[in-house]
């Protein structure tokens, strides 16, 4: 069986990622996509007109979502004084998780029809309701309430819009891969699917498909469009389709097996009644010979053999028939004990198909009771106890804040999430807190006292510097060729000095072939000609690497690099010129900075919140779930007009 998802993204790819686990052949083929509603805007205004006491309803998991993100944008949160209810499971967990609020929800079927029957929406006359949902659907929900006397406002959170393909290419697609069964979670997709496959693809493969549905009303919708095989869940939750799809699929494989049977047996009987009807065609062309031979004797003796002949022919026909007639009743009784032992097979196999379908729901049963109980568990948390959630937020706060101290040293982030964690403390107004809120300040305390270094500042200093080093000039290395302690070789122009003068050009002559140079200092390292541009950008690699250091807290390679740098300038350039000398000055002060802090190594408060969430909510969920002493009222029968209810999600 090769199953195809239409739901949309990401519910569509959680559902055939799980198929697949499970060994299943599924694709995925979203049909429609999900953008912000045009009324999404006016959402901040219309939550702050409910007062204490009015209705919130979300439709789906999506406009939760949708909300969710446009509250967050105008820094907004969900209000308290409403009270708050979803159509189905999913969408209430949903709703929970980002309002913090008890959200009530409809335990049978996750419909319109259900939700209306809880006893908290039977007298609501002068209350407001604002229903939070998608483009178009069902207006049951918003007609009831007006109906019983509330004010309902609709806030369009979202819009579904049909996504574009190929119809032509999608069904040869689908038709060259097998897919055998549809998943189909809404109206909207099965018309839309009926619509994109082409006539000649629609007659030989999509009608003849098996379609699973989600409520009575498009298996209808899907009969009508001419669909025959169709298979009805309760609901539309990835959970529920699942093991929709794996009961199909274990009934598919019995029913396979059985028709295999069958088939052998069918092939047997052809094959006994072959082989009798020659048998029987022997008989008869025997019978019409020994006829023929008594005839022929009656009439050449007429008179003397008339009555032997006919006596010895009857009795030869009756032996023969007699004898046919055994073995046709050996073979008959034969086939009878082959189709007896068969139909035991059968049986066994059909029964062990039973036993393990019967074990697969009691496992079911389980997993749905085990379920039960940590809804139980959750409602009890969420709904008596609201101080529970705030503890969680402050032991939350305080881990992350322990995270940003020794991860990132980060030291005001970690500050301010400590006193967000002191506030929700503050918020629950327990004394027996009071230890865990000292501590809190004394961490505070002592993150105030950690001297803090500026990060941003080193590093845009380095970058700084590294911008620098094409302004700073190259040592001049050429010495004067000058020899030291040389004496005045001028010439005198008097002739009576002939002899001081011809030992001056003597001396002179003798210079030119030995000089002597004095290299007392230490020698400069020549620079190839060219080099100058390597040189330049190696110093600026590790004054890159200085400044990667610094997030980093590499200190000693921060060092290491800056020392290099320096190195390198002192040797290849002037450092008489004052752009170098302001340039080492900067590299020297750098070098000299630390870029590491002493934070404290652990926090206080943090294990003291630890010790409260494991005895304070840990604990709690441990316990086992309460047994329920009344069983809820049973629901009313729909009128006659109203139609068949359908899931509200997509």
């Amino acid at each position: 069986m090769s199953i195809l998802v239409t739901r949309p993204l990401p519910q569509g790819e959680e559902l055939v990622s799980r198929l697949r686990a499970l060994g299943r052949v599924a694709w995925s083929f979203p049909l429609i996509e999900f953008t912000p509603g045009r009324q999404l805007p006016e959402l901040g205004a219309q939550l702050e007109n409910l007062a204490a006491g009015d209705l919130l309803f979300a439709l789906s998991q999506h406009a939760v979502e949708f909300a969710h993100s446009r509250l967050q944008q105008q820094r907004l949160r969900w209000p308290s004084a409403p009270d708050y209810f979803a159509i189905g499971r999913t969408t209430a967990l949903a709703l929970h998780k980002v309002s913090n609020r008890h959200v009530r929800y409809p335990l049978d079927r996750e419909i319109s029809e259900v939700l209306l029957q809880l006893p908290e929406l039977q007298n609501i006359a002068g209350k407001r309701a604002l229903i939070l949902r998608g483009n178009g659907g069902r207006e049951l929900l918003g007609d009831t309430l007006r109906e019983r006397g509330a004010d309902v406002t609709f806030c369009e959170c979202y819009q579904r819009s049909a996504r574009h393909y190929d119809g032509a290419e999608e069904a040869m697609r689908w038709q060259s891969r097998g897919i055998s069964t549809l998943v189909i979670t809404s109206g909207e997709m099965l018309q839309q699917l009926w619509t994109l496959i082409p006539q000649w693809y629609r007659e030989r493969w999509l009608l003849s498909c098996r379609i699973l549905v989600v409520s009575e009303r498009l298996a209808e919708q899907a009969r009508e469009l001419g669909w025959k095989d169709i298979q009805v869940d309760d609901s539309a939750d990835n959970d529920a389709l699942l093991r929709a799809l794996q009961l199909l699929s274990t009934l598919e494989a019995i029913m396979t097996e059985q028709q295999n049977q069958s088939a052998v047996v069918e092939e047997t009987r052809e094959a006994v009644d072959t082989t009798s009807q020659p048998e029987n065609n022997v008989e008869k062309k025997n019978g019409g010979s020994k006829t023929s031979l008594a005839l022929s004797a009656i009439a050449i003796a007429i008179a003397l053999a008339a009555g032997i002949g006919l006596y010895g022919l009857t009795k030869t026909q009756a032996t023969r028939q007699s004898e046919a007639s055994a073995g046709l009743s050996s073979q008959i009784a034969a086939l009878q004990k082959a189709q007896e032992s068969q139909k035991s097979e059968l049986e066994g196999i059909i029964k062990q198909q039973a036993d393990q379908l019967t074990e697969a729901q009691r496992q079911q049963e389980a997993l749905a009771k085990k379920l039960e109980e940590v809804q139980e568990k959750v409602a009890v948390i969420s709904g008596s106890d609201a101080k529970t959630w705030l503890l969680a937020q402050a032991d939350f706060l305080v881990k992350l804040a322990g995270r940003k101290l020794w991860s990132d040293q980060d030291v005001t982030t970690a500050a301010a999430l400590l006193k967000s964690a002191d506030a929700s403390l503050a918020d629950m107004n327990d004394p027996s807190l009071i230890a865990a809120r000292r501590a809190i300040t004394d961490d505070i305390a002592s993150l105030s006292a950690v001297s803090q270094v500026d990060y941003d500042g080193i590093i845009l200093k380095v970058n700084q510097l590294a911008n620098q080093i094409d302004n700073l000039r190259l040592a001049d290395n050429n010495d004067d060729d000058t020899p030291m302690d040389s004496d005045s070789d001028e010439l005198s122009s008097s002739i009576t000095e002939w002899r001081v003068n011809l030992q001056k050009s003597w001396q002179n002559f003798m210079d030119s072939f030995i000089t002597v140079r004095r290299r007392d200092e230490t020698a400069v390292p020549l620079l190839a000609p060219n080099q100058d541009v390597y040189l330049r950008e190696n110093i600026r690699s590790r004054l890159l690497v200085a400044a990667q250091a610094v997030p980093r807290h590499q200190e000693e390679t921060y060092k290491q690099a800056l020392d290099n740098v320096s190195t390198w300038v002192r040797a290849y350039y002037d450092t008489e010129d004052a752009t170098t000398k302001a340039f080492l000055e900067d590299v020297d002060k750098l070098s000299q900075q630390s870029i590491t802090m002493n934070v404290p190594e652990n926090l206080q408060s943090q294990a003291l919140l630890e010790k409260l969430m494991q005895t304070r909510v840990r604990n709690l969920m441990a316990q086992p779930a309460e047994p329920q002493t009344s069983a809820p009222a049973p629901a009313p029968a729909p009128a006659a007009h109203a139609p068949t209810p359908a899931p509200q999600g997509e």
